[in-house]
């Protein structure tokens, strides 16, 4: 702990650069920059999110120069983003900023806001969050509602707040259902549960250091991140960001989980015998990950994460150090130590072919000597290959390519308090281990805003270890025990109207064959419409 109050006692000595919020790692401007990437009109990496407003504003600043090299939409899209940055790009052009007090109001220059306030030291700016789902117009129905600040302090520190309020038609309806490619739900009470974000950031002229309770999405990947994704509830951390030069970027943090494992000392029978107190085993994750372009055009990232329980242990707040010899080090055997893993991303992009091609791999358990020689021994291997091809002879069009492969027992481990989850959600790849997937997808923008989406995904699914159960045993080979097939068609149009007020329809198309005996499978086909409307992320 010695270490994080040092921290904060050094960083305001630091010379100053911006102030920096982070950008929801589902935002459409990921997308948008990746893209014009990928074509090389700029430099653009977002293998590792969320990124700041700073970074990306500072690469539409950029494109404000290149104009000429974007198609008719692209250039609307690039004016769209730029209302939602002006506040930044005022400060790149070295703009004096005024007072300025602004309710319900937008112009030409600037996006709509509920409530916006900035001048030369201080800003802020309040909108609420609201939106409605329907399922094939029926009661199978969501909505939320809540509010989203951002804002800064000086030139060193910015914040942000996300909570939403949401209720459901049926809380059992699919939402917390572990296999699917939506957030999973912390917590809830009958029909209705809560969400919470937010971060509170000191930025200098080479790195940043944050507080938060937010989403880490690791690794490449269009249908899902077998590193760090969205698929589980956000949590609490402490995050370091180092990027001293433009070739390099380190990214370390320290976690706290939700194990969901009742500690029995801590069990309690209070005098009413219905009202049981007992306290969860405390569970933490810590991981980082060091980003290398020997080119402009390659990434090369190298990281590792430990998942350990029971009580928190000082000496993952050094950054630096290698956290498995860490983990050797702090227990005597190796019933006592924490869950590791080893993970790499590599993307490369060729401008000449307007294409993106990404591999990432993750390894949860493999002894490498052993596994050369042939000598069998425990494996836990997951990875992605896949492609994204840009307007191929088609303008603002795009397409992706991708392939995802998860051994038996990989994300599990004999500790039930460590492992790869939160809230008993992978924080990788929804499909989970003993799977893979062909995902193929084609996004067509028809205006600015307006974009056509079509995928295809074909996903075979194993046997699922379950909690109690061996793992690494004789027999379970990859895609053993009864298979689930899944063959899924999603077609969605999605119109931004104005900055993140979205309006989208779509229809999907499922057919499940489940394994029931050896050779028997039963059908289930699901055909339904959505709709959505919502406002702010």
């Amino acid at each position: 702990m010695k270490c994080f109050i040092l921290s904060l006692v050094i960083l305001p000595f630091i010379s100053v650069y911006s102030q920096i919020i982070f950008v929801s790692p589902d935002n459409n401007v990921y997308d948008f920059l990746s893209s014009l990437s990928i074509k090389g009109i700029i430099s653009f990496n977002d293998e590792i999110k969320p990124l700041s407003r700073d970074y990306i504003s500072g690469k539409i600043y950029e494109l404000e120069s290149k104009k000429n090299y974007l198609t008719g939409i692209e250039v609307e899209e690039l004016d769209f983003y730029a209302k939602e940055y002006f506040l930044e790009l005022k400060k790149f052009s070295k703009v004096k900023l005024e007072t300025v007090t602004s309710f319900f109001n937008f112009n030409d220059e600037k996006r709509f806001r509920v409530f916006t306030y900035y001048d030369s030291l201080f800003s802020i700016s309040a909108d609420p969050v609201f939106g409605y789902d329907l399922k094939s117009f029926s009661i199978k129905n969501h909505s939320w509602n809540g509010v989203n600040l951002l804002g800064s302090i000086g030139s060193n520190v910015g914040f942000n707040l996300n909570f939403r309020d949401n209720h459901v038609s049926n809380i059992n309806d699919g939402l917390l259902n572990k296999f699917s490619n939506t957030t999973g739900i912390a917590f809830f009470t009958s029909n209705d549960y809560d969400e919470v974000n937010g971060n509170l950031a000191y930025s200098w002229n080479w790195g940043d250091f944050s507080l938060g309770k937010d989403y880490f999405v690791w690794g490449s990947g269009k249908s899902g991140q077998i590193i760090l994704s969205e698929n589980a509830p956000s949590f609490p951390f402490i995050k370091l960001n180092v990027y001293p030069v433009s070739w390099l970027d380190f990214t370390y943090f320290h976690g706290l989980l939700i194990s969901g494992v009742i500690d029995s000392n801590s069990i309690r029978i209070n005098k009413n015998p219905t009202r049981i107190h007992s306290d969860l085993v405390e569970k933490y994750m810590v991981a980082h990950i060091l980003t290398v372009r020997p080119y402009s055009n390659l990434n090369i990232s190298l990281g590792e994460s430990v998942i350990y329980s029971d009580r928190f242990q000082p000496i993952y707040l050094i950054p630096m150090l290698f956290f498995r010899l860490v983990d050797h080090y702090q227990n005597f055997t190796d019933a006592n130590g924490g869950n590791a893993q080893l993970f790499s991303n590599i993307s490369y992009k060729n401008s000449y072919l307007n294409t993106k091609f990404y591999t990432t791999l993750f390894i949860d358990e493999l002894t490498l000597t052993k596994y050369l020689k042939g000598i069998d021994a425990p494996k836990a291997v997951a990875y992605t290959v896949g492609t994204i091809i840009i307007d191929p002879g088609i303008k603002d069009v795009s397409f992706n390519l991708e392939y995802t492969k998860l051994d038996p027992d990989v994300y599990f481990h004999e500790d039930d308090a460590q492992l790869y989850t939160n809230y008993r959600y992978q924080m990788g790849h929804w499909i989970g281990s003993n799977g893979d997937q062909v995902h193929f997808s084609v996004t067509k923008k028809i205006l600015r805003g307006l974009n056509l989406l079509v995928s295809y995904d074909y996903i075979r699914k194993g046997h699922t270890p379950q909690l109690g159960e061996l793992l690494y045993q004789p027999g379970q080979n990859f895609l053993f025990g009864l298979r689930t097939n899944y063959r899924l068609i999603n077609t969605l149009i999605s119109y931004e109207l104005i900055n993140d007020f979205f309006i989208k329809v779509g229809f999907n198309w499922e057919k499940i064959d489940k394994e029931l005996t050896s050779g028997n499978f039963n059908t289930i086909n699901d055909n339904y419409l959505t709709f959505s409307i919502n406002y702010g992320f």
